[in-house]
């Protein structure tokens, strides 16, 4: 089904995505990568003092004891925007609820962790220890800095 696409339909999926890909040079890359480990992140940033992360309540305890990992990604994904994260969280399956994590980033950076800018509100990190994690209050849309 490749063969009704154009450059106008190329470039139409690179603005709706544009927090995900980029069209430059008349090549297309994702700005961030999950599980191909070419896709490099950006160059190491200072986030907001708290980032929030979306998952499932199935695997709340696993990461309340060993911390959030990639799982099969290149990298943690993490989000300053609490609707977004709840969107994320809210894909999981039934009998599952979904859960928001929040990452003290500060205490983060003081343990040598380092955080990579993705977009205006993701951030990647390798992985994040139980001690930095905890369960969010779901009660603003965004975490400031």
């Amino acid at each position: 089904h490749w063969k009704d696409w154009n450059r106008a339909t190329v470039e139409s999926i690179c603005n709706v995505h544009g927090d995900r890909l980029e069209m430059e040079n008349g090549k297309i890359r994702a700005r961030y990568g999950h599980s191909i480990s070419l896709v490099k992140a950006a160059g190491v940033g200072v986030p907001p003092r708290r980032l929030l992360h979306g998952t499932s309540s199935i695997a709340l305890p696993w990461i309340l004891q060993r911390g959030l990992q990639p799982a099969g990604r290149n990298y943690v994904h993490l989000t300053s925007d609490m609707q977004y994260a709840q969107t994320i969280g809210e894909a999981v399956e039934a009998p599952a609820k979904a859960v928001i994590l929040e990452i003290d980033t500060y205490i983060s950076r003081r343990l040598g962790i380092s955080f990579h800018r993705a977009n205006r509100h993701v951030w990647l990190a390798v992985e994040l220890p139980p001690s930095v994690v905890t369960l969010a209050q779901a009660n603003s849309s965004s975490i400031q800095s």
